[in-house]
């Protein structure tokens, strides 16, 4: 390699990786606190590497800079990446504290010391009781605990839980940042990429196990599910192997999933390869959570529709529905008009309440970059998750779910605020039907009509390719339109026109702490401490607050939830200096909610 990047530089050439669109310089010398000069040299500094496989940095006057490569040169970029990466920087405080909860997690029977720990990271006794008690916060949410005695310090816990953390924190270490897609396509080609699991060092068959795999079902196994399922196994194996099984799963797990033969024979197939390979014996209860994997992974042919639970198709429809609606009914903004956004999220949900069932989490490497990007929408779906989640009496969604979700209104709300194909369709006439879309082009510069018909060839076309059906007759068709005069009214142009602003894209992210000084809620309290504030909750409204329910958007502004026999809203106040607020909403009725929630967001 001709020379070796900076970290800065690094970072510059994953964020043109990650979005090859023409990109002002000033948008990279935003997103990395540096001046646009910086981020020039920075470029010049990229230029002269990347040219070793003859790609280009294009600069665009009025459009910025962006890469120009094919699908063989975006692999030799991908190894640049990895090759700049794997420079010996210093380890960092974040990266310690994943090694150390890695190891623990790995060898959960053995011990370990404070004084080991400390020679081995060249950091102080006191930096290493700092990182165990971090590492103790963490691991809660999975319900291990640390264990203290004169032998040292190791964890203790079910192994179920263990191998559920092991997950989270291998994904967490894959160095994560704005290169998380480049980092995931790595991780599909160089083994390596997962660290943490030396004696394993066979990654390849295991790849090889969910190629077959996706060849067996004709279906290709999208990220994140891909990276989980692989680490799974890699983890199942090797705890296997050292003696660490399972425990009996809970019955209750598949009470809302019908068990689906051929994947399950799949699931069978895997472990009689991996007992061939490695010469181990896996219990039975292990193929059943290799099964639950694969179904919580929407791994369904796309050759042979399997079929859920009468149960748990209802459920998804119903809950993807409900969602729709909470998000249309804060943002304003008609999701439901079109069924495009309900097919697509069902094909998530689904596989998600089967993660819930399971106890099943995914690792969404993108979650803090979507939170800042899109920080009220997130706020929004969150809210919404929550209420929906409520309403159906299940466990409440991870942020990182969360985020996935927020992908599929974000690339709604894009597709709504785009220029609308739409289709015309009169009784008969082709001189009215012209009339009728040649003032439509006149009053609405944002419609485009991409096809006129009659009312009698209208089975003959496919209605999903238009954003907007617009009718001079009625229609006996489930998909929305709406209907006009041939001549084109000003009452059908409102109408239109109300119609097309209930679909633009949300505003910018407003100061939700500026909106607290509007609420007028029924009763405002001030708080000293976060001791203070949960005592005041409790003394002035009886409700015992579950931190996990508590929806953030940032530390200064949190937000409660709680389902009452009373429509009530309670502000508390932080006194000292920095503006926080805690705002409960106390509710019995779904309208007063949402007109509550508004106000704020």
């Amino acid at each position: 390699m001709a020379q070796l990047l900076n970290q800065r530089q690094i970072d510059l050439f994953k964020l043109l990786l990650s979005d090859n669109s023409y990109k002002p310089i000033k948008n990279f010398a935003n997103k990395l606190n540096v001046s646009n000069k910086t981020i020039a040299s920075d470029l010049d500094e990229i230029q002269a590497i990347i040219k070793e496989v003859d790609v280009t940095i294009k600069r665009k006057r009025g459009s910025g800079v962006k890469l120009l490569y094919n699908d063989q040169q975006l692999l030799d970029l991908m190894e640049i990446i990895n090759d700049q990466n794997s420079t010996n920087d210093p380890i960092s405080v974040e990266e310690r504290r994943a090694e150390i909860a890695r190891t623990l997690l790995l060898n959960s029977k053995e011990y370990t010391t404070i004084q080991k720990l400390s020679d081995q990271y060249y950091v102080s006794r006191t930096s290493i009781l700092n990182d165990l008690k971090y590492i103790e916060a963490s691991f809660k949410e999975f319900n291990i605990k640390i264990i203290r005695s004169r032998d040292g310090t190791r964890i203790s816990a079910k192994e179920i839980d263990i191998r559920n953390a092991l997950v989270y924190v291998l994904q967490e270490n894959i160095n994560y940042n704005s290169n998380y897609l480049i980092e995931y396509q790595i991780l599909r080609q160089n083994e390596s990429t997962i660290e943490g699991l030396d004696e394993i060092n066979e990654v390849k068959f295991f790849q090889k196990l969910l190629n077959d795999l996706e060849s067996d079902i004709n279906k290709i196994i999208y990220e994140p599910y891909y990276t989980n399922l692989l680490t799974h196994l890699l983890i199942m194996t090797r705890r296997v192997k050292e003696g660490n099984n399972l425990e009996q799963l809970n019955s209750g797990s598949f009470d809302i999933t019908q068990i689906n033969n051929r994947l399950y024979k799949n699931a069978y197939k895997i472990v009689n390869k991996i007992e061939n390979h490695y010469q181990i014996t896996i219990p039975e209860n292990e193929v059943l959570y290799i099964y639950q994997y694969l179904i919580s992974s929407g791994a369904s042919s796309n050759n042979q529709t399997f079929e859920f639970d009468n149960k748990l198709e209802l459920i998804s429809k119903k809950f993807t529905h409900k969602l729709i609606v909470v998000v249309s009914d804060l943002s304003e903004i008609d999701f439901a008009y079109t069924n495009r956004l309900f097919q697509a999220l069902l094909l998530h949900i689904k596989p998600m309440l089967n993660r819930l069932n399971a106890e099943i989490r995914i690792k969404n490497p993108l979650l803090q970059e979507m939170k800042a990007e899109f920080s009220n929408l997130f706020f929004m779906i969150r809210i919404a998750a929550d209420i929906v989640c409520d309403l159906f009496e299940i466990k409440k969604i991870s942020l990182d779910e969360v985020a996935y979700i927020m992908t599929y209104f974000q690339s709604e709300i894009e597709k709504l605020s785009s220029n609308k194909k739409a289709l015309v369709i009169c009784h008969s006439g082709y001189g009215t039907s012209q009339l009728l879309a040649t003032r439509l082009k006149k009053s609405f510069s944002n419609i485009t009509v991409s096809n006129v018909i009659s009312s009698s060839k209208l089975n003959s076309i496919s209605l999903d390719d238009f954003d907007l059906i617009i009718s001079t007759v009625k229609l006996n068709i489930e998909t929305p339109y709406i209907l006009v005069s041939a001549f084109l009214s000003e009452t059908d142009i409102r109408n239109i026109k109300n119609l097309l602003d209930k679909q633009l894209p949300l505003k910018s992210v407003q100061n939700l702490k500026q909106n607290f000084k509007i609420l007028e809620p029924a009763a405002t309290y001030n708080f000293k401490t976060k001791t203070d504030l949960l005592n005041k909750v409790k003394q002035k409204t009886g409700l015992k607050i579950n931190k996990e329910q508590l929806i953030s958007l940032d530390k200064k502004v949190q937000l409660y939830l709680a389902k009452s026999n009373q429509n009530k809203d309670t502000l508390f106040c932080f006194e000292g200096s920095e503006n926080s607020n805690f705002y409960l909403i106390e509710y019995q009725d779904y309208p007063y909610l949402i007109n509550k929630l508004k106000i704020l967001i």
